[in-house]
């Protein structure tokens, strides 16, 4: 296919394609911000008039929107962008987001472990890494952690 009858295919795309893309879309900027579960994702589409479902079936128990979810997923990794959930807390997460650090739970535990492990300042390499891990961090997930105990010395 020449490089103008994709042109022409993308531009003339219709509106389950552009609901499929828009779809995908809001996956990414939603797991960008922080990791989250199918629940999560769903109900957020769903609020967004991204999904095609019957009005009267629930979108979360709705078979025909779990394949759809999949298919969003198994679309968003053919295009590089791994998403994958958690097996143990069924939490979803794009693990090779170019725009930032997000951190799962467990990561964010760890960090907050760190943070709060030193009662004097720790090295200043050390303090200016945590401090770098802290300021990375998407808006929510830094309200999460608490108030540094130490300072960098400059």
């Amino acid at each position: 296919m020449t490089a103008t009858a994709q042109r022409s295919r993308r531009e003339f795309a219709g509106p389950a394609e552009q609901r499929s893309f828009r779809r995908r879309l809001a996956i990414l900027s939603l797991l960008h911000i922080r990791p989250r579960s199918r629940r999560e994702l769903i109900a957020s589409l769903d609020e967004q008039g991204l999904l095609a479902n019957d009005i009267l079936v629930d979108p979360l128990t709705d078979p025909h929107i779990a394949n759809q979810f999949q298919n969003d997923l198994k679309a968003l990794n053919a295009c590089n962008c791994i998403v994958r959930a958690d097996r143990h807390t069924n939490i979803y997460h794009w693990h090779n987001s170019p725009f930032g650090l997000s951190l799962d739970a467990a990561q964010l535990n760890g960090l907050v472990i760190l943070l709060t492990s030193f009662g004097q300042p720790p090295h200043p390499d050390l303090a200016a890494l945590l401090d770098y891990l802290r300021t990375s961090l998407p808006a929510e997930q830094q309200r999460q952690l608490p108030t540094p105990t130490f300072s960098i010395q400059v």
